[in-house]
């Protein structure tokens, strides 16, 4: 199961300040916090656009040992970024061997190489 983002950046599709409370209310600290909560219900991945906030945020949730493992790269660059952005949320910056291991196979795979 996947953990979706929209609650995460106020994407509330409503009118008024819905999505500024949202975005009030979550912060980085509780936004780990709910990642760490879905881990323990199952949920597997969280789906994200690869924002440079998130990159850093997912880093840190990463370094900190967070319980949810894997960060699906949604496109949200513009295209000529949109390599790098999805590469950056997939793969922590905890092993930067495997980080590039992994971006190769991935750009391999895709036809990015």
């Amino acid at each position: 199961m996947i953990l979706g983002n929209n609650a995460f950046f106020g994407f509330a599709h409503k009118p008024d300040d819905v999505g500024e409370q949202m975005q009030a209310y979550y912060t980085e600290e509780q936004i780990m916090a709910v990642m760490d909560e879905a881990a323990e219900h199952s949920i597997t991945a969280v789906w994200t656009p690869c924002y440079d906030h998130w990159v850093r945020l997912w880093n840190r949730y990463c370094e900190k040992r967070g319980k949810l493992k894997i960060s699906i790269g949604q496109p949200g660059h513009p295209s000529e970024k949109m390599k790098d952005g999805i590469c950056a949320g997939m793969f922590p910056k905890d092993d930067p061997d495997k980080i590039e291991e992994n971006a190769t196979l991935m750009r391999r795979l895709s036809g990015w190489a």
